[in-house]
């Protein structure tokens, strides 16, 4: 099934599903066929934002908007699972596109494309259905999640900023918890690589993110750097992989030696708190000056690399 087939497959999965694909590509790929300004703009917003989030969403991937009438009976209608979720659970989100750039060039396009032709929302869904039975359990506070495949633009364009939006990504998923969304964040400016390789991107973020979740539920929001290496080593040893890279380096990549001064460099900051030391520490000096940050003497993603080979180490940093 392709992507444009399948973009409304969300109505025939088990209404029980705790963890739900919500097919987002061609929502974003339809966003980038009208011409670029404020109608553009105007059509995000609108796919994005609702009342109700399920019909909203449902409606925009039928390739058309309902009106107020029809939003309230689809709500009417809501499955039992989606009923059951949190009563506080806000309901101003339609679809979790904050971090897609609507004004994206062709080379989001391409991207999308991409992604589509390798029907790497069918590994989403699948990847969703292995978890499930294992993750019911830590995510029950927060089910039914719906999970989509969004792409930050972080190649051209000042949208989105790749440092800060990663850690934004990686640390604050809190308030699209609370909304029922889990979101799985793909980049632009990824390598291109064949579809096979795309797929096994998609998986590894996927095991990724929903790891995230379940710790951030079970431990609280990381707030210290060992706190955030702890939630991200275990991101990486659920998924078999360091993810947030297009070449998904492998969780034990780093040598002895790397890992002794990387373990001492880090040593006297793993209580701090303090972004620009989160973003040096973790994404290394190079990222940290892409923002503005001063160095520690990490190497690029010393941070994130070695809270992988702990996490493969059984440590625990919490």
């Amino acid at each position: 099934m392709s992507g444009s087939d399948s973009i409304g497959a969300a109505d025939a999965q088990d209404p029980s599903a705790p963890l739900r694909a919500l097919r987002l590509l061609q929502v974003q790929r339809r966003l980038l066929e009208a011409p670029p300004g404020p109608g553009r703009f105007r059509a995000y917003l609108d796919a994005m934002l609702a009342d109700a989030p399920s019909p909203q969403a449902d409606a925009f991937a039928r390739g058309g908007r309902p009106d107020r009438a029809e939003r309230s009976d689809a709500a009417s209608s809501q499955d039992p699972a989606a009923a059951a979720a949190p009563a506080e659970r806000p309901d101003d989100l339609a679809l979790p596109l904050s971090a897609f750039n609507p004004m994206a060039k062709e080379h989001v396009t391409r991207r999308l494309d991409d992604l589509l032709a390798a029907d790497v929302e069918a590994t989403l869904a699948a990847t969703l259905a292995e978890l499930a039975p294992s993750i019911r359990n830590r995510l029950a506070a927060v089910l039914p999640l719906r999970v989509g495949l969004v792409v930050a633009d972080d190649a051209a364009g000042g949208w989105t900023d790749r440092v800060l939006t990663d850690v934004q990504h990686r640390f604050e998923s809190a308030p699209m918890l609370r909304r029922g969304f889990l979101v799985v964040l793909l980049w632009s400016g990824d390598p291109d690589v064949p579809g096979p390789a795309l797929r096994r991107r998609v998986e590894v973020e996927v095991r990724a993110a929903v790891e995230r979740a379940a710790f951030e539920l079970e431990h609280g929001p990381a707030a210290t750097l060992a706190e955030r290496m702890a939630q991200e080593g275990a991101a990486a040893r659920a998924a078999g992989a360091v993810p947030g890279f297009g070449d998904l380096p492998a969780p034990d990549s780093l040598s002895p030696s790397q890992r002794r001064e990387i373990a001492a460099t880090l040593a006297p900051y793993r209580e701090s708190t303090g972004t620009p030391i989160v973003v040096a520490a973790l994404y290394g000096d190079d990222a940290a000056a892409s923002v503005g940050y001063p160095p520690l003497g990490v190497p690029a993603a010393g941070g994130l690399l070695l809270a992988a080979a702990e996490a493969l180490d059984g440590r625990d940093a919490v």
